[in-house]
């Protein structure tokens, strides 16, 4: 979640922010086109793009 980087892991929907819609998206992702490792998806940094995830992304913005 590194405002200013290059890639802005968990803003999925590439918009330069990080909400709602962005769970929205990755859970998309994860259910019907997780056929490629892709970084800024990987919320938790554990080499997979899965429902935790999913639950990685909703605490972020829950608590922020």
């Amino acid at each position: 979640y590194k405002k200013g980087a290059e890639v802005l892991v968990g803003d999925i929907n590439e918009d330069k922010n990080i909400d709602v819609a962005d769970i929205v998206c990755l859970a998309h992702i994860v259910l019907y086109e997780n056929d490629d490792y892709n970084k800024t998806y990987d919320i938790n940094d554990d080499g997979s793009v899965d429902v935790a995830d999913i639950v990685a992304l909703a605490n972020y913005i829950l608590t922020n």
